[in-house]
Protein backbone atom coordinates (compact mmCIF):
# COMPACT_ATOMS: atom_id res chain seq x y z
CA UNK A 1 0.00 0.00 0.00
CA UNK A 2 3.05 2.41 0.67
CA UNK A 3 4.54 1.50 -2.46
CA UNK A 4 0.91 2.47 -4.18
CA UNK A 5 0.77 5.67 -2.41
CA UNK A 6 4.28 6.73 -3.24
CA UNK A 7 3.84 6.01 -7.21
CA UNK A 8 0.80 7.97 -6.99
CA UNK A 9 2.81 11.05 -5.50
CA UNK A 10 5.23 10.70 -8.66
CA UNK A 11 8.09 8.78 -7.37
CA UNK A 12 10.51 7.45 -10.08
CA UNK A 13 9.39 3.96 -10.40
CA UNK A 14 13.26 3.41 -11.94
CA UNK A 15 15.02 5.45 -9.42
CA UNK A 16 18.47 3.60 -8.15
CA UNK A 17 19.97 3.31 -4.55
CA UNK A 18 24.01 4.06 -4.51
CA UNK A 19 24.22 0.30 -5.28
CA UNK A 20 22.25 0.55 -8.40
CA UNK A 21 19.22 -1.13 -7.14
CA UNK A 22 16.06 -0.63 -7.50
CA UNK A 23 12.55 -0.87 -5.85
CA UNK A 24 12.07 -4.08 -8.35
CA UNK A 25 15.36 -5.36 -7.23
CA UNK A 26 14.71 -5.40 -3.64
CA UNK A 27 11.33 -6.38 -3.74
CA UNK A 28 12.34 -9.59 -5.74
CA UNK A 29 14.85 -10.02 -3.50
CA UNK A 30 12.67 -9.84 -0.50
CA UNK A 31 9.86 -12.32 -2.42
CA UNK A 32 7.23 -9.96 -2.35
CA UNK A 33 5.16 -10.54 -5.02
CA UNK A 34 2.61 -8.08 -4.25
CA UNK A 35 4.89 -5.15 -4.77
CA UNK A 36 6.38 -6.95 -7.69
CA UNK A 37 2.99 -6.95 -9.08
CA UNK A 38 2.18 -3.12 -8.71
CA UNK A 39 5.84 -2.18 -9.80
CA UNK A 40 5.48 -4.12 -13.09
CA UNK A 41 1.62 -2.92 -13.83
CA UNK A 42 3.42 0.69 -13.17
CA UNK A 43 6.07 0.48 -15.81
CA UNK A 44 9.04 -0.45 -14.06
CA UNK A 45 12.02 -1.56 -16.52
CA UNK A 46 12.88 -5.30 -15.64
CA UNK A 47 16.30 -5.64 -17.47
CA UNK A 48 17.53 -2.41 -15.28
CA UNK A 49 20.92 -3.98 -13.60
CA UNK A 50 22.49 -3.10 -10.59
CA UNK A 51 26.33 -2.21 -10.30
CA UNK A 52 26.93 -5.97 -10.16
CA UNK A 53 25.35 -6.68 -13.26
CA UNK A 54 22.57 -8.10 -10.91
CA UNK A 55 18.42 -8.02 -12.96
CA UNK A 56 15.37 -8.10 -10.20
CA UNK A 57 15.35 -11.82 -12.19
CA UNK A 58 18.43 -12.79 -10.44
CA UNK A 59 17.23 -11.55 -7.61
CA UNK A 60 13.71 -13.60 -7.16
CA UNK A 61 15.76 -16.95 -8.16
CA UNK A 62 17.81 -16.44 -5.06
CA UNK A 63 14.90 -15.94 -3.10
CA UNK A 64 13.26 -18.71 -4.52
CA UNK A 65 9.93 -16.74 -5.23
CA UNK A 66 8.13 -18.47 -8.06
CA UNK A 67 5.06 -16.11 -8.54
CA UNK A 68 7.98 -13.45 -8.59
CA UNK A 69 9.87 -15.16 -11.02
CA UNK A 70 6.51 -16.10 -13.33
CA UNK A 71 5.77 -12.40 -13.31
CA UNK A 72 9.06 -11.05 -14.10
CA UNK A 73 9.73 -13.19 -16.87
CA UNK A 74 5.72 -12.61 -18.33
CA UNK A 75 6.78 -9.50 -18.43
CA UNK A 76 9.65 -9.64 -20.36
CA UNK A 77 12.65 -10.12 -18.17
CA UNK A 78 15.86 -11.50 -19.89
CA UNK A 79 15.94 -15.28 -19.12
CA UNK A 80 19.60 -15.81 -20.22
CA UNK A 81 20.78 -12.12 -18.98
CA UNK A 82 24.64 -13.29 -17.74
CA UNK A 83 25.60 -11.10 -14.89
CA UNK A 84 29.44 -9.70 -14.02
CA UNK A 85 30.28 -13.35 -13.01
CA UNK A 86 29.18 -14.50 -16.01
CA UNK A 87 25.79 -16.28 -14.38
CA UNK A 88 22.88 -16.50 -15.89
CA UNK A 89 19.15 -17.11 -14.95
CA UNK A 90 19.09 -20.74 -15.29
CA UNK A 91 22.85 -21.20 -13.44
CA UNK A 92 21.75 -19.52 -10.28
CA UNK A 93 18.69 -21.96 -10.29
CA UNK A 94 20.87 -24.17 -10.23
CA UNK A 95 23.08 -22.80 -7.83
CA UNK A 96 20.59 -21.73 -5.26
CA UNK A 97 18.66 -25.45 -5.99
CA UNK A 98 15.59 -23.72 -6.69
CA UNK A 99 15.67 -25.86 -10.14
CA UNK A 100 11.98 -27.62 -9.91
CA UNK A 101 10.92 -23.85 -9.10
CA UNK A 102 12.40 -22.22 -11.45
CA UNK A 103 11.67 -24.74 -14.32
CA UNK A 104 7.63 -23.98 -13.21
CA UNK A 105 8.04 -20.70 -13.50
CA UNK A 106 8.85 -21.14 -17.06
CA UNK A 107 6.15 -23.31 -18.04
CA UNK A 108 3.89 -21.24 -16.59
CA UNK A 109 4.51 -18.14 -18.07
CA UNK A 110 4.54 -19.81 -21.53
CA UNK A 111 8.30 -21.00 -21.96
CA UNK A 112 9.94 -23.96 -22.79
CA UNK A 113 12.05 -25.84 -20.28
CA UNK A 114 15.13 -24.26 -21.83
CA UNK A 115 13.92 -20.58 -21.75
CA UNK A 116 12.77 -20.32 -25.44
CA UNK A 117 9.47 -18.83 -26.16
CA UNK A 118 6.39 -21.29 -26.50
CA UNK A 119 5.04 -21.23 -30.14
CA UNK A 120 1.47 -20.83 -30.08
CA UNK A 121 -0.11 -23.63 -32.38
CA UNK A 122 -3.42 -21.70 -32.35
CA UNK A 123 -4.72 -17.97 -31.88
CA UNK A 124 -6.46 -17.43 -28.80
CA UNK A 125 -10.05 -17.40 -30.20
CA UNK A 126 -9.37 -20.96 -31.94
CA UNK A 127 -7.98 -22.17 -28.71
CA UNK A 128 -11.47 -21.10 -26.91
CA UNK A 129 -13.43 -22.53 -29.47
CA UNK A 130 -11.42 -26.00 -29.87
CA UNK A 131 -11.42 -25.97 -25.72
CA UNK A 132 -15.26 -25.02 -25.60
CA UNK A 133 -16.13 -28.02 -28.51
CA UNK A 134 -13.95 -30.79 -27.35
CA UNK A 135 -16.74 -32.00 -24.62
CA UNK A 136 -19.20 -31.86 -27.09
CA UNK A 137 -17.48 -35.00 -29.25
CA UNK A 138 -16.35 -36.50 -25.81
CA UNK A 139 -19.64 -36.95 -24.85
CA UNK A 140 -20.56 -38.13 -28.46
CA UNK A 141 -17.89 -40.23 -28.71
CA UNK A 142 -18.37 -41.96 -25.05
CA UNK A 143 -22.53 -42.37 -25.51
CA UNK A 144 -21.80 -43.88 -29.10
CA UNK A 145 -19.55 -46.42 -27.07
CA UNK A 146 -21.61 -47.24 -24.51
CA UNK A 147 -24.96 -47.61 -26.85
CA UNK A 148 -23.40 -50.01 -29.78
CA UNK A 149 -20.35 -51.63 -28.01
CA UNK A 150 -20.60 -54.68 -25.04
CA UNK A 151 -20.09 -52.98 -21.90
CA UNK A 152 -16.52 -54.91 -21.70
CA UNK A 153 -15.72 -53.32 -24.84
CA UNK A 154 -17.20 -49.51 -24.14
CA UNK A 155 -15.67 -48.75 -20.90
CA UNK A 156 -12.09 -49.06 -21.62
CA UNK A 157 -12.50 -47.75 -25.35
CA UNK A 158 -14.53 -44.58 -23.91
CA UNK A 159 -12.09 -44.17 -21.20
CA UNK A 160 -8.79 -44.75 -23.89
CA UNK A 161 -10.51 -41.83 -25.96
CA UNK A 162 -11.16 -39.94 -22.95
CA UNK A 163 -7.73 -39.79 -22.23
CA UNK A 164 -6.75 -39.40 -25.50
CA UNK A 165 -9.22 -36.09 -26.14
CA UNK A 166 -7.63 -34.08 -22.83
CA UNK A 167 -4.11 -35.12 -23.29
CA UNK A 168 -3.93 -33.44 -26.33
CA UNK A 169 -6.17 -30.70 -24.52
CA UNK A 170 -3.35 -30.70 -22.05
CA UNK A 171 -0.53 -30.78 -24.12
CA UNK A 172 -1.46 -28.92 -27.33
CA UNK A 173 -4.46 -26.59 -27.04
CA UNK A 174 -4.74 -25.18 -23.24
CA UNK A 175 -1.14 -23.93 -23.27
CA UNK A 176 -1.81 -21.56 -25.79
CA UNK A 177 -3.70 -19.52 -23.53
CA UNK A 178 -4.18 -21.05 -20.30
CA UNK A 179 -1.42 -22.57 -17.87
CA UNK A 180 -0.62 -23.22 -13.85
CA UNK A 181 -2.55 -24.42 -11.66
CA UNK A 182 -6.58 -24.83 -12.61
CA UNK A 183 -5.85 -24.42 -16.13
CA UNK A 184 -8.83 -26.41 -17.50
CA UNK A 185 -10.72 -25.23 -14.79
CA UNK A 186 -10.10 -21.34 -16.04
CA UNK A 187 -11.20 -22.33 -19.30
CA UNK A 188 -13.94 -22.41 -21.27
CA UNK A 189 -13.65 -26.80 -21.31
CA UNK A 190 -16.46 -27.39 -18.37
CA UNK A 191 -19.31 -24.43 -19.62
CA UNK A 192 -17.68 -26.55 -23.20
CA UNK A 193 -19.18 -29.43 -20.76
CA UNK A 194 -22.66 -28.03 -20.34
CA UNK A 195 -23.58 -27.12 -23.32
CA UNK A 196 -22.47 -29.96 -25.26
CA UNK A 197 -24.68 -31.99 -22.58
CA UNK A 198 -27.79 -29.63 -23.50
CA UNK A 199 -27.03 -29.71 -27.62
CA UNK A 200 -27.19 -33.97 -27.92
CA UNK A 201 -30.14 -33.41 -25.20
CA UNK A 202 -31.69 -31.38 -27.40
CA UNK A 203 -30.67 -33.45 -30.47
CA UNK A 204 -31.97 -36.84 -29.12
CA UNK A 205 -35.28 -34.91 -28.17
CA UNK A 206 -35.85 -33.52 -31.49
CA UNK A 207 -35.29 -36.39 -33.45
CA UNK A 208 -36.06 -38.99 -31.22
CA UNK A 209 -38.30 -38.69 -28.67
CA UNK A 210 -40.40 -35.68 -29.83
CA UNK A 211 -41.80 -37.52 -32.77
CA UNK A 212 -42.89 -40.59 -30.46
CA UNK A 213 -44.29 -38.79 -27.58
CA UNK A 214 -46.24 -35.27 -29.09
CA UNK A 215 -49.25 -36.92 -29.07
CA UNK A 216 -49.53 -38.90 -26.09
CA UNK A 217 -47.27 -35.83 -24.15
CA UNK A 218 -47.86 -33.01 -25.07
CA UNK A 219 -47.63 -30.81 -22.35
CA UNK A 220 -44.85 -32.22 -21.24
CA UNK A 221 -42.93 -31.76 -24.47
CA UNK A 222 -44.17 -27.61 -24.47
CA UNK A 223 -43.17 -27.14 -20.94
CA UNK A 224 -39.72 -28.76 -21.82
CA UNK A 225 -39.09 -27.06 -24.66
CA UNK A 226 -39.89 -23.50 -22.94
CA UNK A 227 -37.85 -24.28 -19.61
CA UNK A 228 -34.77 -25.85 -21.93
CA UNK A 229 -35.17 -22.30 -23.88
CA UNK A 230 -34.88 -20.18 -20.85
CA UNK A 231 -32.04 -21.89 -19.62
CA UNK A 232 -29.82 -21.71 -22.43
CA UNK A 233 -30.60 -18.33 -23.34
CA UNK A 234 -29.63 -17.07 -19.36
CA UNK A 235 -26.53 -19.07 -19.71
CA UNK A 236 -25.39 -17.72 -22.96
CA UNK A 237 -25.97 -14.51 -21.33
CA UNK A 238 -24.30 -15.37 -18.12
CA UNK A 239 -21.22 -16.03 -20.38
CA UNK A 240 -20.69 -13.50 -22.28
CA UNK A 241 -22.14 -10.63 -20.02
CA UNK A 242 -20.18 -8.05 -17.49
CA UNK A 243 -21.36 -9.40 -14.17
CA UNK A 244 -20.63 -6.08 -12.47
CA UNK A 245 -17.23 -4.70 -12.34
CA UNK A 246 -16.63 -1.95 -10.54
CA UNK A 247 -15.53 1.32 -12.85
CA UNK A 248 -12.04 2.03 -13.23
CA UNK A 249 -10.67 5.55 -12.56
CA UNK A 250 -10.07 7.51 -15.20
CA UNK A 251 -6.64 8.48 -14.80
CA UNK A 252 -3.92 9.02 -12.38
CA UNK A 253 -5.05 11.78 -11.22
CA UNK A 254 -8.67 10.17 -9.91
CA UNK A 255 -6.88 7.12 -8.73
CA UNK A 256 -4.78 9.63 -6.66
CA UNK A 257 -7.47 11.56 -4.97
CA UNK A 258 -9.39 8.17 -4.56
CA UNK A 259 -6.31 7.41 -2.05
CA UNK A 260 -6.11 10.58 -0.32
CA UNK A 261 -9.86 10.48 0.51
CA UNK A 262 -9.58 6.64 1.86
CA UNK A 263 -5.97 8.21 4.14
CA UNK A 264 -7.96 10.44 5.42
CA UNK A 265 -10.77 8.35 6.46
CA UNK A 266 -8.32 6.00 7.75
CA UNK A 267 -9.42 3.50 5.23
CA UNK A 268 -6.29 3.07 2.77
CA UNK A 269 -5.90 -0.90 3.08
CA UNK A 270 -6.41 -4.02 1.43
CA UNK A 271 -9.96 -3.69 2.44
CA UNK A 272 -10.72 -1.01 0.89
CA UNK A 273 -8.97 -0.69 -2.21
CA UNK A 274 -7.82 -3.09 -4.60
CA UNK A 275 -3.88 -2.95 -5.38
CA UNK A 276 -4.16 -4.43 -8.91
CA UNK A 277 -6.70 -2.49 -10.22
CA UNK A 278 -6.34 0.57 -8.09
CA UNK A 279 -10.14 1.10 -7.32
CA UNK A 280 -11.91 1.34 -4.68
CA UNK A 281 -14.25 -1.53 -3.46
CA UNK A 282 -17.63 -0.90 -2.49
CA UNK A 283 -19.51 -2.64 0.10
CA UNK A 284 -19.68 -7.08 -1.26
CA UNK A 285 -17.08 -6.39 -4.30
CA UNK A 286 -14.21 -8.85 -4.48
CA UNK A 287 -11.30 -9.14 -7.08
CA UNK A 288 -11.73 -12.06 -8.93
CA UNK A 289 -8.85 -13.73 -9.90
CA UNK A 290 -10.24 -14.85 -13.49
CA UNK A 291 -11.31 -12.01 -14.80
CA UNK A 292 -8.80 -10.00 -12.72
CA UNK A 293 -11.20 -7.34 -11.81
CA UNK A 294 -13.14 -6.14 -9.23
CA UNK A 295 -16.96 -7.00 -9.02
CA UNK A 296 -19.83 -5.83 -7.24
CA UNK A 297 -21.61 -7.75 -4.87
CA UNK A 298 -19.35 -10.66 -5.72
CA UNK A 299 -20.97 -13.75 -5.52
CA UNK A 300 -18.37 -16.41 -7.06
CA UNK A 301 -16.58 -17.65 -10.04
CA UNK A 302 -18.58 -20.36 -12.12
CA UNK A 303 -16.68 -22.48 -14.54
CA UNK A 304 -19.83 -23.88 -15.72
CA UNK A 305 -20.46 -20.57 -17.37
CA UNK A 306 -17.30 -19.36 -18.07
CA UNK A 307 -17.68 -15.94 -15.58
CA UNK A 308 -17.76 -14.46 -12.92
CA UNK A 309 -21.30 -14.23 -10.79
CA UNK A 310 -22.22 -10.62 -9.34
CA UNK A 311 -24.90 -8.00 -9.24
CA UNK A 312 -25.83 -7.77 -13.06
CA UNK A 313 -26.02 -11.64 -13.91
CA UNK A 314 -27.07 -13.21 -10.66
CA UNK A 315 -30.59 -13.39 -11.10
CA UNK A 316 -29.98 -14.79 -14.46
CA UNK A 317 -27.63 -17.20 -13.02
CA UNK A 318 -30.49 -18.58 -10.80
CA UNK A 319 -33.30 -18.76 -13.59
CA UNK A 320 -30.52 -20.62 -15.49
CA UNK A 321 -30.08 -22.95 -12.71
CA UNK A 322 -33.43 -23.07 -12.10
CA UNK A 323 -34.44 -23.71 -15.79
CA UNK A 324 -31.83 -26.60 -16.18
CA UNK A 325 -33.23 -28.39 -12.89
CA UNK A 326 -36.52 -28.19 -14.20
CA UNK A 327 -35.28 -29.56 -17.75
CA UNK A 328 -33.63 -32.53 -16.46
CA UNK A 329 -36.82 -33.98 -14.39
CA UNK A 330 -38.86 -33.26 -17.64
CA UNK A 331 -36.99 -34.72 -20.27
CA UNK A 332 -36.03 -37.71 -17.81
CA UNK A 333 -40.19 -37.79 -17.54
CA UNK A 334 -40.30 -37.41 -21.37
CA UNK A 335 -37.64 -40.55 -22.09
CA UNK A 336 -39.54 -42.98 -19.65
CA UNK A 337 -42.44 -41.71 -21.79
CA UNK A 338 -40.27 -42.62 -24.90
CA UNK A 339 -39.13 -45.93 -24.14
CA UNK A 340 -42.87 -47.38 -22.54
CA UNK A 341 -43.63 -46.96 -26.54
CA UNK A 342 -41.37 -49.22 -27.70
CA UNK A 343 -42.87 -52.19 -29.77
CA UNK A 344 -43.27 -54.75 -27.41
CA UNK A 345 -42.53 -57.35 -30.46
CA UNK A 346 -39.05 -55.74 -30.82
CA UNK A 347 -36.94 -58.43 -31.71
CA UNK A 348 -33.83 -57.43 -29.21
CA UNK A 349 -30.69 -58.62 -30.86
CA UNK A 350 -28.33 -57.63 -28.25
CA UNK A 351 -27.18 -59.44 -25.62
CA UNK A 352 -26.42 -58.07 -22.34
CA UNK A 353 -24.94 -60.10 -19.40
CA UNK A 354 -24.67 -57.57 -16.76
CA UNK A 355 -27.98 -55.13 -17.31
CA UNK A 356 -31.30 -56.42 -17.28
CA UNK A 357 -33.39 -57.64 -20.18
CA UNK A 358 -35.29 -55.04 -19.60
CA UNK A 359 -32.42 -52.28 -20.06
CA UNK A 360 -30.76 -54.73 -22.79
CA UNK A 361 -33.67 -54.04 -25.10
CA UNK A 362 -33.75 -50.47 -24.22
CA UNK A 363 -29.54 -50.39 -25.05
CA UNK A 364 -30.36 -52.23 -28.06
CA UNK A 365 -33.76 -50.38 -29.48
CA UNK A 366 -32.08 -46.51 -28.98
CA UNK A 367 -28.78 -46.83 -26.88
CA UNK A 368 -27.65 -43.39 -27.33
CA UNK A 369 -31.35 -41.89 -25.69
CA UNK A 370 -30.38 -43.70 -23.08
CA UNK A 371 -27.06 -43.19 -21.94
CA UNK A 372 -27.71 -39.50 -23.17
CA UNK A 373 -30.43 -39.64 -20.52
CA UNK A 374 -28.20 -41.33 -18.03
CA UNK A 375 -25.74 -38.68 -17.84
CA UNK A 376 -28.54 -35.76 -18.06
CA UNK A 377 -29.76 -37.60 -14.56
CA UNK A 378 -26.09 -37.30 -13.05
CA UNK A 379 -26.17 -33.39 -13.62
CA UNK A 380 -29.13 -33.30 -11.01
CA UNK A 381 -26.33 -33.53 -8.35
CA UNK A 382 -24.72 -30.31 -8.95
CA UNK A 383 -27.70 -28.37 -10.12
CA UNK A 384 -30.04 -29.14 -6.87
CA UNK A 385 -26.92 -28.57 -4.75
CA UNK A 386 -26.40 -25.76 -6.43
CA UNK A 387 -29.99 -24.71 -6.29
CA UNK A 388 -30.69 -25.05 -3.01
CA UNK A 389 -27.70 -23.13 -1.98
CA UNK A 390 -28.29 -20.05 -3.91
CA UNK A 391 -31.94 -19.76 -3.26
CA UNK A 392 -31.41 -20.43 0.32
CA UNK A 393 -28.28 -17.67 0.23
CA UNK A 394 -30.49 -14.80 -1.28
CA UNK A 395 -33.03 -15.04 1.19
CA UNK A 396 -30.34 -13.95 3.59
CA UNK A 397 -29.33 -11.78 1.69
CA UNK A 398 -25.64 -12.98 1.44
CA UNK A 399 -23.79 -14.31 -1.27
CA UNK A 400 -21.72 -17.58 -1.98
CA UNK A 401 -18.43 -15.61 -0.34
CA UNK A 402 -19.73 -13.79 2.17
CA UNK A 403 -21.13 -17.25 3.34
CA UNK A 404 -17.41 -18.86 2.95
CA UNK A 405 -15.97 -15.93 4.53
CA UNK A 406 -18.16 -16.63 7.44
CA UNK A 407 -17.57 -20.53 7.62
CA UNK A 408 -13.49 -20.07 7.70
CA UNK A 409 -13.72 -16.86 10.21
CA UNK A 410 -11.26 -17.70 13.26
CA UNK A 411 -14.79 -17.12 15.17
CA UNK A 412 -17.87 -18.51 14.75
CA UNK A 413 -19.81 -15.25 14.93
CA UNK A 414 -18.47 -12.94 12.89
CA UNK A 415 -19.17 -10.94 9.43
CA UNK A 416 -18.01 -11.82 6.07
CA UNK A 417 -15.15 -9.76 5.58
CA UNK A 418 -17.13 -7.64 2.48
CA UNK A 419 -19.53 -6.72 5.69
CA UNK A 420 -16.13 -6.05 7.44
CA UNK A 421 -16.68 -2.43 9.25
CA UNK A 422 -20.18 -2.45 11.00
CA UNK A 423 -20.53 -1.37 14.34
CA UNK A 424 -22.26 -4.50 15.30
CA UNK A 425 -19.17 -6.54 15.04
CA UNK A 426 -15.99 -5.88 17.07
CA UNK A 427 -12.64 -5.54 15.09
CA UNK A 428 -11.32 -8.60 17.02
CA UNK A 429 -14.75 -10.43 14.65
CA UNK A 430 -13.07 -9.11 11.14
CA UNK A 431 -10.37 -11.72 11.01
CA UNK A 432 -11.12 -13.55 8.45
CA UNK A 433 -9.14 -16.79 7.66
CA UNK A 434 -9.05 -16.50 3.87
CA UNK A 435 -5.87 -18.28 3.40
CA UNK A 436 -7.25 -20.96 4.94
CA UNK A 437 -5.82 -21.66 8.87
CA UNK A 438 -7.18 -24.71 9.07
CA UNK A 439 -4.92 -26.95 6.22
CA UNK A 440 -7.07 -29.58 4.86
CA UNK A 441 -4.89 -32.22 2.19
CA UNK A 442 -6.22 -31.79 -0.92
CA UNK A 443 -7.17 -34.77 -3.25
CA UNK A 444 -8.36 -35.28 -6.55
CA UNK A 445 -11.85 -36.59 -4.59
CA UNK A 446 -12.04 -33.57 -2.42
CA UNK A 447 -12.01 -31.10 -5.58
CA UNK A 448 -14.29 -33.09 -7.33
CA UNK A 449 -17.04 -32.45 -4.55
CA UNK A 450 -15.90 -29.22 -4.39
CA UNK A 451 -16.53 -29.54 -7.82
CA UNK A 452 -19.95 -30.71 -7.59
CA UNK A 453 -20.69 -28.23 -4.78
CA UNK A 454 -21.34 -30.65 -1.91
CA UNK A 455 -19.10 -28.88 0.15
CA UNK A 456 -21.13 -25.32 -0.08
CA UNK A 457 -24.13 -27.16 -0.17
CA UNK A 458 -23.23 -29.50 3.35
CA UNK A 459 -22.32 -25.82 4.89
CA UNK A 460 -25.54 -24.02 3.76
CA UNK A 461 -27.61 -27.20 4.88
CA UNK A 462 -25.74 -26.23 8.26
CA UNK A 463 -26.66 -22.75 8.35
CA UNK A 464 -30.17 -23.28 7.68
CA UNK A 465 -30.74 -25.78 10.60
CA UNK A 466 -29.11 -23.39 12.80
CA UNK A 467 -31.14 -20.53 11.26
CA UNK A 468 -34.06 -22.12 12.20
CA UNK A 469 -32.84 -23.25 15.46
CA UNK A 470 -33.95 -21.13 18.75
CA UNK A 471 -30.59 -18.70 18.02
CA UNK A 472 -32.26 -17.96 14.57
CA UNK A 473 -33.08 -14.61 15.63
CA UNK A 474 -29.55 -13.86 16.74
CA UNK A 475 -27.72 -15.41 13.66
CA UNK A 476 -29.78 -13.17 11.24
CA UNK A 477 -28.71 -10.38 13.38
CA UNK A 478 -24.96 -10.15 12.66
CA UNK A 479 -25.88 -9.92 8.78
CA UNK A 480 -26.71 -6.61 8.72
CA UNK A 481 -27.73 -7.21 5.17
CA UNK A 482 -30.52 -9.21 6.22
CA UNK A 483 -33.99 -7.30 6.43
CA UNK A 484 -35.74 -10.45 6.27
CA UNK A 485 -36.72 -13.08 4.03
CA UNK A 486 -39.34 -11.26 2.18
CA UNK A 487 -37.58 -8.13 2.12
CA UNK A 488 -34.47 -9.83 0.81
CA UNK A 489 -36.19 -11.51 -2.09
CA UNK A 490 -37.85 -8.10 -3.47
CA UNK A 491 -34.47 -6.52 -3.28
CA UNK A 492 -32.78 -9.39 -4.99
CA UNK A 493 -35.54 -10.27 -7.71
CA UNK A 494 -37.45 -7.47 -7.97
CA UNK A 495 -35.18 -4.22 -7.18
CA UNK A 496 -36.81 -0.59 -7.98
CA UNK A 497 -39.62 -2.60 -8.64
CA UNK A 498 -38.96 -3.46 -11.71
CA UNK A 499 -40.29 -7.31 -12.49
CA UNK A 500 -38.57 -8.26 -15.35
CA UNK A 501 -35.99 -10.69 -14.17
CA UNK A 502 -34.54 -11.11 -17.21
CA UNK A 503 -33.71 -7.28 -17.67
CA UNK A 504 -30.36 -6.48 -17.09
CA UNK A 505 -29.54 -4.38 -14.53
CA UNK A 506 -28.18 -0.90 -15.00
CA UNK A 507 -24.88 -0.06 -13.83
CA UNK A 508 -24.81 -1.12 -10.36
CA UNK A 509 -28.09 0.08 -9.44
CA UNK A 510 -30.14 -2.45 -7.33
CA UNK A 511 -31.98 -2.38 -3.84
CA UNK A 512 -31.11 -3.08 -0.59
CA UNK A 513 -33.60 -2.95 2.29
CA UNK A 514 -36.06 -1.45 0.48
CA UNK A 515 -33.80 1.38 -0.28
CA UNK A 516 -32.07 2.19 -3.62
CA UNK A 517 -28.33 1.74 -3.41
CA UNK A 518 -25.31 1.46 -6.20
CA UNK A 519 -23.17 -1.15 -5.85
CA UNK A 520 -20.43 0.48 -7.88
CA UNK A 521 -20.53 3.05 -4.98
CA UNK A 522 -21.53 1.75 -1.71
CA UNK A 523 -19.35 2.52 0.91
CA UNK A 524 -22.10 2.61 3.61
CA UNK A 525 -25.18 0.14 4.21
CA UNK A 526 -28.90 1.34 4.38
CA UNK A 527 -30.23 3.08 7.88
CA UNK A 528 -32.77 0.38 8.39
CA UNK A 529 -34.53 -1.44 11.16
CA UNK A 530 -32.64 -4.95 10.39
CA UNK A 531 -34.71 -8.08 12.15
CA UNK A 532 -36.14 -5.45 15.41
CA UNK A 533 -32.71 -3.57 15.55
CA UNK A 534 -30.63 -0.49 14.12
CA UNK A 535 -27.98 -1.48 11.68
CA UNK A 536 -26.07 1.80 10.25
CA UNK A 537 -23.01 0.74 8.73
CA UNK A 538 -19.68 3.28 9.18
CA UNK A 539 -17.79 5.09 6.10
CA UNK A 540 -16.85 1.52 4.52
Amino acid sequence: MLIIYLLHQGLPVDMPDPNGQTALHWAAYQGDDYSVDVLLRWGVDVRTVNNSGFTALHWAIVRGNKKCIKRLIEEGSDVFVTNEEGKSPAVMAQEMNVIPIWQAALKESGRLPDGSVRLKTMSDISTNISIFLIPYLIILWSAASFSFLPIFISIPFAGLMGFIFITMLNKIILPNLYRGHYALIKSPFLSGLFSGSAFWVFIRWVYAILPVTYITSPALNIFFAASFGIAMYCFFRCMFMDPGFVPKAPGINAQKRVIEELIDRNEFDARHYDIVTFVRKPLRSKFCLVKQRVVARYDHYCPWVNNTIGLRNHRLFIIFVLGVEISIFLFLGLTYQYIRQIPADYDNSLKCTITSDNICKVLSYDGFTLIIAGWTAFQLTWVTFLLFVQLFQVSRSLTTKESADAHHSEFPDSLPSSLAGTPSTSDSLLRINNVGKHHKKKTLWSFFLKLLGVDQFYSTVQDAVHTAGSNARAIRKRNPTDFGILRNCRDFWFPDGNYNVLKELEGGQASLGGQHVDYYSLWDLPVGNVNGYESVANHV
